[in-house]
């Protein structure tokens, strides 16, 4: 008896579920943008997927783009600590390789990963120059702590 109930009322949820998604594909509200800033989150996901893909010792990695500013943050595994400044050469040198038309700054830094994220949360409600202004500022942030 509960399992027929369970059953009857998980297949009310489905059908609610797909005349939800039904009425939403054939919305005429629905309008479909596109704008300059779509491009940046493309530099962006290939500046992430980089660094996946090409340093194992990568375990986790956030990217931001600003008028001509590329600011890629990191985390090195624990483990792979002990070579932390060879590792950030080489990220750097290939960053700047494979994204030659951007102001590459990329950090291993802890606090400049934290607050690249907050960046890349809060990137939709920044405009072109706010952006710039604060990836310069974690720039500077950087060039202090080395």
């Amino acid at each position: 008896m509960i399992k027929r109930i369970a059953g009857l009322i998980l297949a009310s949820l489905l059908a609610a579920g797909c005349q939800q998604e039904a009425r939403g594909m054939d919305s005429p509200n629905i309008v479909h943008t596109s704008s300059s800033h779509e491009r940046d989150q493309q530099v962006e996901t290939a500046a992430e997927k980089k660094m996946k893909n090409s340093f194992s010792q990568i375990k986790d990695v956030v990217a931001v783009e600003g008028k001509g500013h590329l600011l890629v943050a990191y985390q090195i595994s624990h483990f792979d600590r002990f070579r932390s400044k060879q590792i950030e050469g080489k990220i750097q040198k290939a960053l700047e390789k494979k994204f030659s038309s951007y102001e590459v700054i990329s950090s291993g830094d802890l606090k400049i990963f934290w607050e690249t994220q907050k960046l890349a949360k809060n990137e939709k409600n920044l405009s072109e120059k706010e952006m710039k202004e604060k990836i310069l500022s974690l720039k500077k942030l950087k060039d202090e702590q080395a």
